[in-house]
């Protein structure tokens, strides 16, 4: 059988301090530097889920500028559209009306033309007549 002596406090007493010396310089240690590691690790963590939240907020953002933009491009599109179909518009009035203007112009000359012709062949016709009835009666004869 074994009894125990004097030696086996000793054994505690060695134990004892080696569990406090340990516990001091190594677990302590190791406890706090984990503890410091696992609160960098959280405050990545929120810092990832704010910076995400940010980025999907300046997505928002940005969908909504674009959508703007697009928007905006649109209604200026159509406005443009809707000026060159009134200046389209407004050209063929102007030519439409100068061809007008250039018709009735050249109705009138015609007119005049014609006028100038039929006092120009009346005219002749006196004469031709004159001729004719000269040459018939054989006399002079006025028309």
């Amino acid at each position: 059988m074994i009894f125990p002596d004097a030696s086996i406090w000793i054994q505690w007493l060695n134990l004892l301090v080696l569990l406090f010396l340990l516990n001091r310089f190594l677990f302590r240690p190791i406890l706090q530097r984990m503890e410091e590691r696992n609160r960098a690790i959280q405050g990545n963590l929120d810092a990832a889920a704010a910076d995400r939240g940010e980025a999907e907020k300046r997505m928002a953002e940005y969908e909504e500028a674009i959508g703007r933009a697009r928007h905006e491009g649109m209604e200026s599109l159509l406005r443009l559209e809707k000026e060159v179909r009134e200046e389209v518009r407004r050209k063929l009035d102007e030519r439409r009306s100068e061809a007008d203007r250039m018709a009735e112009d050249a109705r009138r000359r015609i007119e005049i033309q014609s006028h100038e012709a039929e006092k120009g062949l009346e005219g002749r016709i006196r004469e031709l007549a004159g001729d004719i009835g000269r040459r018939l009666a054989g006399r002079e004869i006025r028309v």
